[in-house]
Formats: structure tokens, C-alpha cells, sequence
């Protein structure tokens, strides 16, 4: 059977997110199914359509994925041969220069995939993936936080946050009304695949798309309250003005000093943004000036995460309030839809 390189490269680049190297064997094999490339960890599981080669079988995903990326021709011809002086079969794959052959594993022991019928999905709102792909990042990495791992979607509300900073895009209502709470490595999956419809059954819930289907467990566990943490639209800010990520960014010497995950002072007066640093490098001593901000408006001072500052302009242009938050400061950040709260750190 001759199948397209490209296709099959990018199906099997779809399914790369929960194709796992540890525990069960079976669990780093993909499954070559008639016409479905399937993978799961048993927490998530991701269908997607391939040619049909007219076989079942398993294979090792990364030993077939290095062959795959490897070879130089558009067209493979793909196999199944028998093993000489023995039993069973094994997977050939032929392309030009190359002929390599790989070893089957058993479909009856991969995980059985039970779809649901397509119409129980619900169309998906386009801004729904704009607002993972805004919170994704401020997800918390830390296994003892679990329940932090995760986005939580409520009506008209996507929100994720680390502890130290949050981040809100809004959406429109009527969706997940009563809150789901997805784990963030599902997340990661939904922005790599086009999927654009859901259904959600018996604590899992499920994604379809043009690129197949893409399902997971949801959390069990309670989201934080984060309504606390965002400042009152009444509160009123120390100091508010327009910013823009190429303000903040600097020249190169902030990567090269190694910015990103350092403390910053950041100083504003007049018309001018400061930012001081000290690394085990050297010092940083940068200055950009705000537009359409009065020479006399007030002062500020405060010290943040250079990384997460940068990492919350997810917009051109945003609007920057430094808050006071019981004995340290915080920086409001919003755009449209979206909106993101960095905490300060305590200075000396």
C-alpha cells in the first residue's frame, strides 16, 4: 500500500502529546487501524484519520516516527511481511534507499476506543482555543499543586493561574455552565489539533475535529476562587497607562543576561519606564519612554517576574495597573477578552 510521508508524518506528530516511554509497553506504541492512527496514556486519547492500509497492528512510536522523518522520498510503500524460521509478521516499510522492517505489537492488548456518535457534539466556540492558547502558559507546572495543573472553564469564564499570576479571557455564555476543570497536558493537545466541536459523558470529555478526535479524563477537584485575586473594577490603580510587548522588551542584552525568569525593578516616573537588574552576569540598566504619558503623572515602584511581566502581553497594546494587594503590589493587565494579574514580589 502506498501512503503520502507528509500525511502520515503530520497524523503521527497529532498524536505525539500522549505517546508515553514509561510504564506499560504498549502505552509507546500508536495503533495503525484500518484507517485510524490511534495513541492513549489512559488518561487522554487522540484518533486521527490516516489512510486505510487494509491492517491492525501496533507499532513502536518513535522507532517508526524516526524512520518516517527520515526518509527523503514523498511516497512510502508500507507492509506486512512475514518473519522468516518464525511467526507473526512484521511491519515493512520501503521508500527509495530505504527499507527497514519493524517489530508488531499486539492490538488485541491496546486499548479499545469506543467513539461517540457524532451527533452529540456541540459546536465549539472559535474564542474558546484563543482563550487556551492566553492561559495555557500560567497553568501551574508543579505536581503538588495538581489541581492547578489545569483550565478551568465556567460560562463565559477560561481561567488558569499558578498561584503567582492569573489569567481570564472571556468568552461567550451558555458554555460549561456548571464548570469543567481540564488538565492542562489536554489543553496542550486541543491547541495542536483543529477540533472544533465537544460532547462531554460520564467525567470524560471529548473533541472532534478535522483532525479526529482528541478525548481525556476531567478533573475532580475544586478551582481556586479566583475572583478574589483580580482587583474590583472600583479599585483604584497607584499608576495606569498603555504598554506595548516591544516597550517591555528591551534590546537583546535582556536575553542575553538570562531576563527570563529573573526579578525586575521597575521604576516608572513621568514619561519613562525603568528597569534594573542584577544577575550573576552583571547588571541591567533599561529605559524606554510611554507614550501619551504625562512628563507629571504619578510614581511608581515595584518588583516582578521579568518572564511572567513579559509572558502576560499577549495582546500589541495593553493596558498596565499596578494595584496594591495587602502588603505587596500587583499589575492588572487587559486587552478585549483577555486580562492577567501578575503578583509583585516583596522587595528588601
Amino acid at each position: 500500500m502506498n501512503v503520502n510521508r507528509k500525511e502520515l508524518h503530520e497524523a503521527l506528530k497529532r498524536v505525539k502529546s500522549v505517546v508515553t516511554s514509561t510504564g506499560l509497553s504498549v502505552l509507546s506504541q500508536v495503533r495503525l487501524n484500518h484507517g485510524e492512527l490511534q495513541a492513549t496514556d489512559l488518561k487522554r486519547q487522540v484518533i486521527v484519520p490516516i489512510k486505510d492500509m487494509g491492517f491492525d497492528v501496533c507499532v513502536d512510536y518513535r522507532e517508526f516516527t524516526s524512520l518516517i522523518s527520515k526518509t527523503r522520498f514523498d511516497e512510502l510503500e508500507i507492509s506486512l511481511v512475514e518473519v522468516p524460521e518464525g511467526d507473526g509478521k512484521k511491519l515493512r516499510v520501503k521508500s527509495g534507499d530505504y527499507d527497514a522492517s519493524f517489530a508488531l505489537g499486539d492490538p488485541e492488548k491496546f486499548p479499545v476506543f469506543t467513539k461517540p456518535d457524532l451527533e452529540k457534539f456541540v459546536k465549539m466556540p472559535p474564542e474558546l482555543r484563543i482563550g487556551f492558547g492566553h492561559c495555557l502558559s500560567f497553568a501551574s507546572t508543579e505536581q503538588s499543586r495538581f489541581f492547578l495543573n489545569s483550565v478551568y472553564v465556567k460560562n463565559a469564564d477560561v481561567v488558569s493561574t499558578d498561584g503567582r499570576r492569573l489569567a481570564l479571557y472571556k468568552i461567550p455564555e451558555g458554555h460549561f455552565v456548571e464548570g469543567i476543570l481540564l488538565p492542562a497536558d489536554l489543553v496542550h493537545g486541543i491547541m495542536e489539533m483543529s477540533l472544533d466541536s465537544y460532547m462531554m459523558e460520564k467525567g470524560q470529555i471529548w473533541f472532534h475535529g478535522d483532525d479526529g478526535y482528541l478525548s481525556g479524563s476531567l478533573m475532580d477537584s475544586q478551582f481556586v476562587d479566583y475572583m478574589k485575586v483580580i482587583p474590583k473594577e472600583d479599585a483604584m490603580p497607584l499608576v495606569e497607562m498603555e504598554i506595548t510587548k516591544e516597550q517591555l522588551a528591551g534590546s537583546d542584552i535582556v536575553r542575553v543576561f538570562g531576563m527570563d525568569n529573573m526579578a525586575v525593578d521597575v521604576e516608572i516616573a513621568g514619561d519613562k519606564l525603568q528597569m534594573n537588574s542584577v544577575t550573576d552576569r552583571g547588571s541591567i540598566r533599561f529605559e524606554t519612554k510611554i507614550e501619551g504619558r504625562e512628563v507629571d503623572a504619578p510614581d511608581a515602584r515595584f518588583r516582578i517576574n521579568y518572564g511572567y511581566l513579559m509572558d502576560a502581553l499577549k495582546e500589541e497594546q495593553m493596558t498596565m495597573g499596578l494595584y496594591q494587594a495587602g502588603h505587596g503590589k500587583m499589575v492588572k493587565l487587559t486587552a478585549g477578552a483577555f486580562l492577567a494579574v501578575v503578583m509583585g514580589i516583596a522587595e528588601d
